[in-house]
């Protein structure tokens, strides 16, 4: 398991911290930022060859999502009394 502070070969070449990095690409063998999924549209087009690691970016768009659909979550709810 690597560690938030190792360096790591990203998408075009660059290299970044592990913690920086949210997913890895099967297809080219490269860890990929936020910013490089977004660009490539991995979600968009459900690509099989994403690996998602555990990364606060994932709970940040799971919630959005929550929010886009209904407000469902707690946090969205105002109850008065």
């Amino acid at each position: 398991m690597k560690q938030p502070y190792d360096i790591v070969k990203v998408l075009y070449g660059s290299e970044t911290y592990f913690k920086n990095c949210p997913g890895f690409c099967k297809l080219h063998h490269k860890h990929l930022t936020t910013k490089q999924i977004k660009q490539k549209g991995c979600l968009g087009k459900q690509c099989k060859y994403l690996d998602k690691f555990e990364h606060r970016y994932w709970e940040i768009r799971e919630k959005r999502k929550q929010l886009k659909k209904g407000g469902n979550l707690i946090e969205n709810k105002i109850e008065y009394n």
